[in-house]
């Protein structure tokens, strides 16, 4: 709450320029936040955008959150791939050392030969 007092003091001093009043830094503090608050009643409120400039600052913001996300998935890409290579790296060693063991190379199976067929011989009793 604002002292009245001290209001009618700023604005009507008694004392002269030599005199410092006792109660300076208070004055002086109250004196700061009227006029803050002046200040802050007189600003306006944002500026309405029509479609036009809204379409444009987002396609603004679009292509800002864009060119960001690259960079970041360059940067991703690339530690991925240095994680990445010595894993690949042995995987096609591996597949070497399984060249070189090579089981394709066996001979085929034989083809199974027909079944013969066997004549039993019919006895009378």
């Amino acid at each position: 709450m604002i002292d009245f007092k001290v209001l009618r003091f700023i604005a009507i001093p008694k004392y002269r320029r030599t005199e410092i009043p006792s109660n300076y830094e208070k004055m002086k503090l109250q004196y700061i936040i009227i006029s803050l608050l002046l200040l802050t009643a007189c600003v306006q409120g944002e500026p309405e955008l029509n479609k036009r400039q809204a379409r444009q600052i987002r396609q603004m913001v679009e292509f800002k959150v864009d060119s960001f996300k690259k960079v970041q998935y360059a940067i991703c890409y690339e530690t991925v791939l240095k994680t990445a290579k010595p894993k690949a790296d042995s995987v096609i060693m591996s597949f070497q050392i399984d060249a070189q063991i090579d089981t394709l190379n066996r001979p085929e199976k034989p083809n199974r030969p027909e079944k013969p067929e066997v004549e039993i011989p019919f006895f009378e009793d």
